[in-house]
């Protein structure tokens, strides 16, 4: 397993998943994973850790929840489109 993905590749990582699964299914597989943020990292289990859902139908609604549950910086500045600096 990688040790450390960009937002952008989790979907990929997560389909490997055996669906429908759990979130104790999710943090035995995926837990320590790190996604790489615009400033910083941040575990997959720290981010689920803030989430009441507790089962996952599909590798769609586990990114879903990773991603409304990620730091408001993790995707660099609001309102800032990408190449504006």
């Amino acid at each position: 397993m990688q040790e450390s993905v960009k937002l952008g590749e989790l979907d990929a990582v997560i389909d490997d998943l055996h669906y429908p699964t759990d979130r104790d299914g999710v943090l035995d597989s995926y837990g320590e994973l790190r996604l790489q943020l615009a400033d910083g990292e941040v575990t997959v289990r720290e981010v689920l850790s803030e989430s009441s859902v507790t089962r996952f139908e599909n590798a769609t609604e586990l990114a879903s929840e990773v991603f409304a549950f990620l730091p408001r910086e993790a995707v660099g500045e609001p309102y800032q489109a990408e190449g504006e600096g």
